[in-house]
């Protein structure tokens, strides 16, 4: 029972990726067609987000690239450090603290890099930049996303 479970899985895993080189031909094709920025912008998005949904992640990071040159904005440098996380943290813990930096009010950013810092046992460095988040928005002091850092908060 557990083979056959086991190859469906594998079988529905390599069609899922089957379908994601399948886009990524057609989102290429689509690309020689762009004739305008925005266009171009939204295909090396969705070329960003396919390289990364098949851990290709020198072909992600270029494509963000591409699109950041066209439109920089907080979603990009969002995807950039999501992508980038497990492979080039330092590069991926910069983009969190740009976050933090242009949007100081979202304390997603600061539990994610505090979570980079906890990982790295780097207890210090979480606790300064999850006190100094509550610091500057002392509204979340009793919110939920912050109640698992509690030693780390005293």
């Amino acid at each position: 029972m557990k083979i056959t479970l086991f190859r469906a899985s594998l079988r529905r895993a390599k069609a899922e990726k089957a379908k994601c080189k399948n886009g990524i031909r057609n989102l290429e094709k689509a690309l020689s067609l762009a004739d305008t920025d925005d266009m171009r912008y939204i295909i090396y998005y969705n070329l960003a987000v396919s390289y990364s949904y098949i851990s290709h992640t020198e072909m992600a990071v270029d494509y963000l690239s591409k699109a950041m040159e066209i439109q920089n904005n907080e979603e990009l440098h969002l995807l950039k450090a999501e992508i980038l996380k497990n492979t080039d943290k330092e590069t991926a813990k910069k983009e969190y603290a740009y976050l933090i930096k242009i949007s100081p009010d979202n304390p997603d950013y600061t539990t994610k890099l505090a979570n980079m810092y906890i990982k790295e046992y780097d207890y210090l460095k979480a606790r300064k930049i999850l006190k100094d988040f509550l610091k500057r928005n002392p509204q979340y002091k009793k919110d939920a996303r912050f109640s698992p850092y509690g030693i780390l908060l005293f």
